[in-house]
């Protein structure tokens, strides 16, 4: 399939698709299948990007249940609840959240457990939080971590 870059000093109209016509390039909304990048369509942008070592808290051996908390990242500084995006280093590998996130595995002395400790990130309409959801046995160990967080703040209020 063909792949088209067709710009217009005349008007400024930059436009990126597939296709044998150009159709897509004159009217992007009725042809948003075939549409890669048009000037004339708002894309989110990146307004912010903020990096910071979040430490969880130890979860004593001897609890036993379900338990959650929620961690301020930082204040973004919007005029309302921002979409934002983000990407945690677990293991030295950079994950994204899409969703809740893994980030730490317990353990029964030195075997690795099926309790788990699990992150999601999001926004209010103040701050970028960390929510925090751990369930565990009382013969699991969870330490305290510390995980780099990176967090893109967008242009686009929910």
């Amino acid at each position: 399939m063909r792949v088209t870059l067709l710009g217009k000093g005349s008007n400024g109209v930059v436009s990126i698709f597939t296709g044998d016509d150009d159709l897509p390039f004159s009217d992007p909304l009725s042809h948003l299948d075939r549409i890669k990048f048009h000037s004339s369509l708002a894309y989110p942008k990146v307004i912010r990007t903020e990096t910071k070592n979040q430490v969880f808290d130890a979860y004593a051996t001897s609890l036993m249940g379900t338990f959650t908390k929620t961690y301020d990242l930082f204040a973004h500084g919007r005029p309302g609840q921002p979409w934002v995006l983000a990407s945690a280093t677990i293991g030295g590998n950079k994950v994204a959240f899409a969703g809740s996130l893994p980030v730490q595995m317990g353990f029964s002395g030195s075997t690795q457990t099926q309790w788990a400790r699990w992150v999601t990130i999001g926004a209010d309409a103040t701050h970028v939080r960390a929510f925090e959801y751990v369930v565990k046995n009382n013969n699991t160990s969870m330490p305290a971590i510390t995980i780099p967080i990176t967090v893109w703040v967008t242009d686009e209020l929910l």
